[in-house]
């Protein structure tokens, strides 16, 4: 075997001389390696667009290209490339590395790699990793490393805007009028069962209060309206001929202790906007 390939022959005499017959290089001889990649095109995030603090899974495949058995081998998911220096990004349910067993040939794995991030709104890139075992920095990371966009949007993030009251003339005569509050989202994230309590001025106590009106979604980067329908007392509430009442509101999402008020120090959250 020389010049990179290998020399075939045969005997021909009795003197044990070798007549050569053929030159195989040694490119052309199959190489008995495994070799375990990432399937391309089979990264996927759960959910898709998650918010920021919310688990996020990524679901791919794993494969052995090669022609022999693989070792088995570890994964992790990265915030940086290695030679960056990545980290293991945090997973409160296992340790941050998962664990691949022994791979045939052609056969693939499907893997789900969990991370538990906080504050990380935004465009985020995670890394996935594949290594031999725990110190293969110097290992040639082609097929066995993928960079993961991951879009992460903000909470949902309630301020209470315009408040006010509306009735037509025959709506006055029926002592009927309606209460209206525009309740912003300026999260990316919908706010779900959000709940407007009116009351009858900017003191908001039990006996002040008018009645309450739960909107069911706000999407992200808009507005929602509720309307109370309001049968007011035209003896304590309106005295014909006078402006139509000032209310004040008070606005929480169901089930949460926290409130924000469209009156100033009305509540612990005041008037700042209430995040989800």
């Amino acid at each position: 075997m020389a010049d990179g390939a290998l020399w075939l022959g045969r005997l021909t005499t009795e003197t044990l001389t070798l007549e050569e017959v053929d030159r195989v290089p040694l490119a052309l001889i199959p190489r008995r390696a495994a070799d375990v990649r990432i399937v391309p095109g089979s990264a996927r995030v759960r959910p898709p667009n998650p918010t920021e603090g919310e688990t996020v899974f990524i679901d791919l495949l794993v494969e052995n290209v090669g022609n022999i058995p693989s070792a088995p081998m570890m994964v992790s998911l990265l915030d940086k490339p290695p030679d960056a220096g990545g980290q293991p990004l945090p997973n409160q349910i296992e340790y941050n590395r998962d664990r691949i067993p022994r791979l045939a040939p052609g056969r693939q794995l499907p893997l789900t790699l969990r991370w538990d991030p906080f504050q990380n709104a935004g465009v985020k890139q995670v890394w996935v990793h594949l290594m031999n075992n725990f110190n293969d920095r110097g290992t040639s990371n082609e097929g066995r490393l993928l960079a993961v966009p991951v879009n992460i949007r903000t909470k949902a993030r309630l301020q209470v805007g315009r408040v006010w009251a509306e009735a037509t003339p025959d709506e006055i005569d029926d002592n009927r009028m309606r209460l209206l509050a525009e309740v912003k989202n300026t999260g990316e994230t919908a706010a779900r069962g959000v709940v407007v309590s009116f009351y009858r001025s900017a003191i908001q106590t039990e006996e002040n209060e008018l009645g309450e009106v739960m909107l069911n979604q706000i999407a992200g980067g808009t507005s929602g309206i509720a309307t109370l329908l309001w049968e007011f007392d035209p003896r304590r509430d309106l005295v014909r001929g006078t402006q139509l009442p000032s209310p004040t509101v008070r606005v929480w999402l169901k089930g949460s202790s926290q409130r924000i008020s469209s009156v100033p120090d009305a509540t612990d959250n005041g008037s700042s906007p209430l995040e989800e």
